[in-house]
């Protein structure tokens, strides 16, 4: 049966009504317009209202008490997050396990912020901070060359240049300064008879003393001279001392740097060939230990020797009509001679050779030269040979000129060290005017390479008795002497280089004036720590006897910065760039013309050579590498 419940059953559960329940119900709020991204706010009733602030403002409300460990999702903006107690800002992996962090170090000593750079880099690219805070991308630097360093260039500096760190630890070329040429008076220096018809001069640097052997055409002469260095450039001057009585013909002279003793050569009485050993004592006296007749063929008409440092010997070439003869002589420890080899090249020449002259590179290789008579005229001669221990080997005749020489010769050849080449001068008269002209060329297996050519002096006034002579001093490079035989017969000197299809002349300096014309003039240069000194002596004429010989001296500064040779350039640099110079243990690949496998070297010049000298830099590894060994 059923039973209807009255008020008191549900009292206990609408307690607290005081009128009509659905008059109440109907009096609560309904349903709420919502606009997106604004706060929900409580009205005075009770009831939820929607604010006019937007999440964003929200975010940016200050002074809002810090919520312990809050936790964010979706976009927060705001212009600060601080993360207190070296706390971390950790972003979380795909999984919500692992993380990574950015955390503050345990101290500082001062706040700083460090700004993100502007875009993403490229690939291989670094963050680097400017100093300031301010983050940017860069690129990683090329690892250097090993054995290379990078340095600025002091002066412009070309590919495989050597070069030295100079004080402001730039990169600067191997370079030699010159002095300026300081003169010594003329005096004369011998009264005995006819000067020198033959002669030479050589230095012999253990006595700091020249030495001057001349014939008067009946007897061979030696003059010393001492105080070489004398601040006035004098030469101080000894008496004469007959080496050997008899007709000398075509006198010339080399050193033994071994036993600072010369080997003098000369045709003697018309017809033999010989060698004397000439040398001052400590007390520069005059002696002549040897002599040794190389050959007794006879009918000689010019010779020439010189001493080359690869065989320790003497090397004495020689003209005999049409055929050339070469003698190799050794020198001992008593000065005393041994004839080791001879050669005749053969019928090498159309007529009679005169007044040869003769270089070598000091490693085996010799040119010989000579006016070499051709019909009527005397064309420019080199013929080359070459030695290897006591094996000589014929080389080939190269005519360099075909311009009617001085019919005496009168030409010079010397070795360019610096610049490997062999360098000569010669004089030529096609009418009323000299020429002196100079040629270079590099000698190799016996061939003569391309020449460079070009003219030494010009004497307008005509004389037909010009004269030339070459000397080499390693820091100053190839000078010559030359004059004209006029009644103002000016000695002069020029400084010249000679590198591959070109010669460069320095200035000109008068030497010395002589009053007399046809004479005959010898030449020599020394050297002697930074200085070096030269010596001109200059006959009286052969018809005046009393005129007999004349001196005149000059001295000349050169310092080289070869001894700091650090490397070499890989590249031209500009002056002030900056550019790689390869240095010990490095492969140099901006060389030409090496040989391969052999030593080379650093010229006072800065120029590479095979050529022994105290500043070594490396091996050829080919003609174009060069391995910097230092």
């Amino acid at each position: 049966m059923t039973r209807n419940r009255d008020l008191g059953d549900v009292a206990p559960f609408v307690d607290g009504v005081s009128s009509n329940i659905q008059t109440q119900i109907d009096a609560k709020q309904g349903t709420i317009s919502v606009t997106a991204d604004r706060a929900l706010i409580s009205d005075g009733s009770g009831a939820v209202a929607v604010s006019t602030v937007t999440s964003t403002q929200l975010a940016t409300v200050p002074n809002l008490a810090p919520i312990a460990n809050p936790t964010f999702t979706g976009v927060v903006t705001t212009p600060q997050v601080n993360v207190t107690a070296q706390g971390s800002v950790r972003m979380e992996d795909a999984a919500g396990g692992e993380y990574a962090a950015f955390q503050a170090p345990t101290t500082l000593t001062a706040s700083y912020i460090m700004t993100m750079p502007p875009n993403t880099g490229s690939t291989g690219q670094f963050l680097q901070t400017n100093g300031s805070g301010v983050l940017s991308f860069a690129t990683v630097a090329s690892p250097p060359t090993p054995g290379s360093i990078e340095l600025t260039a002091s002066g412009a500096l070309t590919a495989g240049q050597a070069v030295v760190l100079n004080t402001s630890g730039q990169a600067q070329a191997v370079t030699t300064t010159v002095g300026t040429v300081a003169l010594g008076t003329v005096s004369q220096r011998s009264t005995n008879g006819n000067g020198s018809q033959y002669g030479v001069i050589e230095f012999q640097p253990n006595r700091e003393a020249w030495l001057n052997v001349y014939t008067n055409s009946q007897t061979a002469y030696l003059i010393g001279s001492s105080n070489a260095q004398n601040t006035d450039g004098t030469l101080g001057g000894l008496s004469d001392t007959t080496i050997q009585t008899g007709t000398h013909e075509m006198i010339d002279m080399a050193l033994h740097p071994t036993h600072n003793v010369f080997g003098v050569t000369a045709i003697v009485n018309g017809s033999n060939l010989g060698i004397y050993s000439v040398y001052l004592n400590a007390s520069l006296s005059a002696q002549v230990p040897d002599y040794l007749e190389i050959s007794n063929l006879g009918n000689w008409t010019s010779q020439t020797c010189c001493y080359d440092a690869s065989l320790g010997k003497f090397v004495v070439a020689a003209a005999r009509g049409s055929n050339m003869y070469v003698f190799l002589v050794s020198m001992s420890a008593s000065s005393s001679f041994t004839l080791d080899a001879s050669l005749n090249l053969g019928d090498t020449f159309d007529a009679d050779l005169k007044f040869t002259t003769m270089a070598t590179d000091g490693n085996g290789q010799f040119c010989v030269l000579g006016a070499n008579q051709v019909t009527t005229a005397r064309s420019l001669t080199a013929v080359t040979f070459s030695i290897s221990g006591t094996t000589i080997t014929a080389g080939n005749l190269t005519t360099l000129s075909t311009d009617n020489v001085n019919s005496y010769g009168r030409s010079s050849i010397v070795y360019d060290s610096n610049e490997d080449r062999f360098v000569c001068a010669y004089w030529y008269s096609p009418s009323t005017t000299d020429y002196i002209y100079s040629k270079s060329f590099s000698i190799s297996s016996n061939t003569i390479g391309t020449q460079a050519t070009e003219l030494l002096k010009t004497f307008p006034s005509y004389s037909n008795d010009a004269y030339v002579s070459l000397n080499f001093a390693p820091l100053i490079g190839v000078t010559a002497f030359y004059g004209s035989e006029s009644s103002t017969n000016v000695i002069f000197s020029k400084r010249f280089t000679a590198t591959a299809g070109t010669i460069t002349f320095a200035s000109e300096v008068s030497l010395a004036t002589n009053k007399t014309a046809n004479n005959n003039h010898m030449f020599s240069w020394s050297t002697s720590g930074s200085y070096y000194s030269g010596a001109v002596y200059h006959a009286g004429s052969f018809k005046v006897v009393s005129d007999g010989q004349y001196a005149a001296s000059a001295k000349q500064t050169a310092v080289s910065n070869y001894t700091g040779f650090i490397g070499l350039t890989e590249s031209s640099i500009s002056s002030g760039a900056s550019g790689k110079v390869t240095i010990i243990g490095g492969v140099n690949e901006s060389q030409t013309g090496l040989t391969t496998a052999s030593k080379t070297y650093v010229t006072t010049s800065g120029a590479l050579s095979t050529t022994v000298s105290p500043v070594y830099a490396g091996v050829a590894l080919s003609s174009t590498k060069l391995l910097v060994k230092g």
